[in-house]
């Protein structure tokens, strides 16, 4: 359950952004930093905990074998996301390893962007917000970006290269839409148009810098 406590932000909202995968989380994202909002990626921070050297990537090594790894040394995400999505008890192994370093380097990019000042509005894309049952204090609201199953798996099948199974069993592993919803200050639904979908981003933002309860 997400605390929506807010720490001090030096009048600056900060707001978490998740949905389903597949629902357009990034593409929301993208809107929002185009209105002048900073943004955190979690799956860019996901990135960081497991770079090469890291203590992630080993406890990853340790979990899976070192054939996970790239000649590089990097690891191959698509193989460890075969193997989690095709192995329940293994993505929770995974989750239980990399949600606690994500989630302290998610408090430290938000502490940079924060000093830095000159900020009205952080939107913080954390596709597993409610999954992770960690405490986000810091952010002051929730928005949940919808899309219908058909359409979510649709646009993981494009992105990913992966078969209608795959996609599916990606999809499901996640909490339902309709909890996350329960759990939304703000819904932002995405099944239409980009020109659709970048006028509800632009409302929504208008009301969030807007709001002078922060």
């Amino acid at each position: 359950m997400v605390d929506k406590c807010r720490m001090a932000t030096s009048g600056c909202l900060t707001v978490g952004l998740t949905g389903s995968i597949g629902s357009g989380k990034s593409e929301v994202a993208r809107l929002f930093k185009e209105l002048g909002a900073a943004v955190i990626d979690s799956d860019q921070l996901a990135r960081e905990a497991v770079k090469p050297g890291s203590l992630g990537l080993q406890q990853v090594v340790e979990l899976f074998g070192a054939d996970v790894l790239n000649r590089d040394g990097s690891l191959n995400r698509k193989m460890v996301g075969e193997i989690v999505f095709s192995d329940a008890v293994k993505r929770k192994q995974l989750e239980t390893i990399l949600h606690p370093i994500i989630r302290g380097l998610h408090k430290d990019k938000m502490q940079e962007i924060i000093a830095q000042g000159n900020l009205s509005l952080v939107i913080s894309v954390i596709p597993l917000l409610f999954e992770s049952g960690l405490s986000y204090p810091e952010l002051s609201k929730i928005i949940v970006v919808t899309a219908p199953k058909s359409v979510c798996i649709e646009r993981i099948m494009k992105r990913d290269g992966c078969s209608r199974e795959f996609a599916e069993r990606k999809f499901d592993a996640q909490m339902s839409p309709e909890e996350k919803v329960k759990r939304a200050d703000i819904v932002i639904e995405n099944s239409s148009s980009l020109s659709d979908l970048k006028e509800k981003v632009g409302e929504v933002y208008k009301s969030l810098v807007a709001d002078d309860r922060f």
